[in-house]
């Protein structure tokens, strides 16, 4: 039995594929400006904001390797576990929300979006061709 969206399917695994590539791009862009610009601090002048500013983009850009390897293999166990590390990221953006945020909530809130129409492809799927991809 053929799988009825495979279109749509498609088109979503694309979108997301090149979402999490963008991803991957921006956090390592983030690490390494983040990161000159605690080099360029004297020692002891480094806020904590700062650090945690690094540790940040280096869990995104962990996350973004993660989710894309969910994605290009379709198991939808890796991509719930990205669903539930977005919404997270939503709702956190959602409660420091400022001027500065706005774009960053907009963009999980996409993310989500992106991610839930997957993983409702990839149940799907695999409901209307019998096979079940289990492996992690």
């Amino acid at each position: 039995m053929a799988f009825t969206n495979y279109k749509t399917f498609r088109g979503v695994k694309i979108c997301m594929e090149v979402l999490y590539v963008f991803t991957t791009i921006a956090s390592i862009y983030l690490i390494v400006v983040r990161s000159i610009a605690l080099s360029d601090h004297q020692k002891g002048d480094n806020t904590t904001a700062e650090i945690l500013s690094v540790v940040g983009a280096v869990l995104g850009l962990l996350i973004s390797i993660v989710g894309f390897r969910g994605i290009v293999r379709e198991n939808k166990w890796m991509v719930a576990f990205l669903l539930v590390l977005t919404i997270g990221a939503a709702i956190a953006d959602l409660v420091k929300l400022s001027d500065q945020f706005w774009f960053t909530f907009v963009s999980h809130v996409v993310c989500t979006v992106f991610t839930v129409i997957y993983l409702y492809l990839i149940i799907q799927k695999e409901k209307d061709t019998g096979r079940f991809n289990l492996d992690v």
